[in-house]
């Protein structure tokens, strides 16, 4: 367990997802100084979801993108892994920003099954643009998760199951529900003749 930063923004992000934060207190102009010039990751969870015992995403920053007259930045951050809030604070005990003891979560569970991997693929060569699609589909969850263009609600849910098993069901049944609509749309759209 270690302590670090801790940043609530709207979203979700999976390992392996980019986003630009907006920095604009004074805390948070503190806490990129603290962890701009380092590969040390910090918590981001979605405002809505951000609790002791809740699954955060542990990030790093990899550049300011811009600088605003008003002092503000954006900066991209790299999703790494998940982590568990055991403890949040709404301020560092030495520092302005808001921070978490975090216990980092493992990466190999993080692995798709086979039978995942197969309805992907039929999902993915069916519907997906070919522009899409990696050259390989790998072993990771994730991947495939990031491919599907899940919602906010999606990736907290699949998040918060931190079970193998129960994430690998989870994205099987988004596919099927991406499928069945796709299939339905295509069906309506056949069916629809001008007069």
């Amino acid at each position: 367990m270690r302590l670090t930063a801790l940043y609530r923004f709207e979203g979700v992000l999976l390992p392996g997802e980019s986003v630009v934060l907006r920095i604009s207190s004074t805390a948070d102009r503190q806490f990129l100084n603290d962890f701009k010039d380092t590969q040390r990751s910090f918590a981001v969870c979605n405002a809505d979801a951000c609790q002791e015992q809740d699954i955060a995403t542990l990030v790093v920053i990899k550049e300011v993108k811009s600088k605003y007259s008003n002092g503000d930045l954006d900066i991209l951050v790299l999703a790494v892994g998940l982590c568990k809030l055991v403890q949040t604070f709404e301020r560092h005990p030495l520092k302005l920003y808001s921070a978490a003891t975090v216990l980092e979560l493992a990466h190999e569970i993080y692995t798709a099954e086979a039978s995942l991997i197969n309805v992907f693929k039929k999902y993915a060569y069916r519907y997906l643009p070919k522009q899409m699609l990696p050259k390989t589909i790998s072993g990771d969850l994730f991947q495939i998760a990031a491919l599907l263009g899940l919602t906010v609600e999606q990736k907290r849910m699949l998040i918060g199951l931190f079970n193998p098993i129960k994430m690998n069901r989870l994205l099987r049944n988004i596919i099927r529900t991406k499928s069945a609509l796709y299939n339905q749309e295509s069906r309506l759209h056949g069916n629809f003749h001008l007069n």
